[in-house]
């Protein structure tokens, strides 16, 4: 059995085409935990409505926690062998669990996703087949990650199993990348990956500035940089190969969120704060370091100029737009 995770939060306009799509699947043995997310809309009547008509329903009602809490309530109540994800503003096609399930020996199955709303754009995986990570992941990693469908939780299916004996749960530190982080998480201890060539995952793409959405000051951003980072320094060990261009793309998503907090910043004495945190910690300057690098391309030794170029930087940006 699938046990299919749906975190609701104010998800009433959606929610019935999400459902919908779940109740006409070809593959029917799955429950659907639809963990409501302290709702303020009609969510909860719907969720009541599709549970009276269908046993497979089950709803779960929880104080406003994020979306990593509701996806962590939902695997702790999870009874299937496999786990699945859908987000209530998303829906899929027919045959999308029965094309998760065409490789139920594989630790995990993933298939590319269908964009719509802003644009409609198809990622799916280029190679297609049965792979195990210790030998391919870098590989893998590299071919797909111009094609971003693997940050996502949806789309996949994992063994409840490994979840359970890893104890591998939604990060409720991060706000921004945390279903990444659980895939390479999963990843890391997982052994083989099944690559699918379609794309039944229904991605409704939001049209907001993601950055501004998930602003993050220096703190949040060192502790979303170590976070991220360390799981891939986990999955090279398991590899025993550089995933370069993987810790490239996720420091670059990482650093526009600390980029467009930085750019939020009016006074300067609120900017010498923020200086003063960059260069607090060894650490924190490498971080920083590697930010600069990533975000603006360039190399510099001047670290402790660093700071005030990117408040310059931001400011001549912004005004000028550049």
């Amino acid at each position: 059995m699938i046990s299919i995770i749906i975190p609701i939060y104010n998800a009433a306009k959606t929610l019935s085409t999400c459902l919908d799509s779940i109740v006409c699947q070809e593959y029917s043995d799955y429950e659907v935990l639809l963990v409501d997310d302290g709702s303020k809309d009609e969510s909860a009547e719907i969720c009541a409505d599709y549970c009276q008509r269908d046993r497979r329903f089950h709803y779960i009602h929880k104080g406003n926690g994020g979306v990593s809490s509701a996806r962590n309530v939902g695997l702790k109540n999870a009874a299937g062998e496999f786990i699945a994800f859908i987000d209530a503003d998303d829906w899929v096609k027919p045959q999308y669990l029965t094309h998760l399930t065409a490789t139920p020996f594989a630790d995990i199955s993933i298939m590319g996703l269908t964009h719509f709303g802003v644009n409609d754009k198809v990622y799916a995986p280029k190679v297609i087949g049965v792979f195990t990570i210790v030998d391919h992941l870098p590989e893998l990693l590299s071919d797909i990650s111009s094609d971003r469908f693997y940050w996502y939780p949806f789309g996949k299916l994992f063994r409840s199993s490994i979840i359970k004996q890893e104890n591998l749960f939604f990060d409720e530190r991060m706000f921004y990348s945390e279903d990444t982080l659980f895939v390479f998480q999963y990843l890391s201890k997982a052994t083989d990956i099944s690559l699918l060539s379609s794309a039944d995952y229904m991605y409704n793409l939001p049209s907001e500035d993601r950055a501004s959405k998930f602003r993050m000051d220096f703190t949040q951003f060192s502790v979303h940089y170590k976070l991220m980072n360390d799981s891939v320094t986990a999955l090279e060990k398991k590899c025993n190969a550089k995933i370069n261009e993987v810790r490239y793309n996720i420091n670059r998503r990482l650093s526009r969120c600390f980029i467009s907090y930085f750019k939020s910043i009016k006074e300067y004495s609120l900017f010498k704060d923020v200086r003063q945190q960059c260069l607090s910690t060894p650490e924190s300057e490498r971080m920083l370091s590697n930010l600069i690098t990533t975000h603006l391309g360039i190399k510099t030794k001047a670290l402790k100029y660093t700071p005030f170029l990117m408040f310059l930087y931001e400011r001549i940006r912004t005004k000028y737009e550049i």
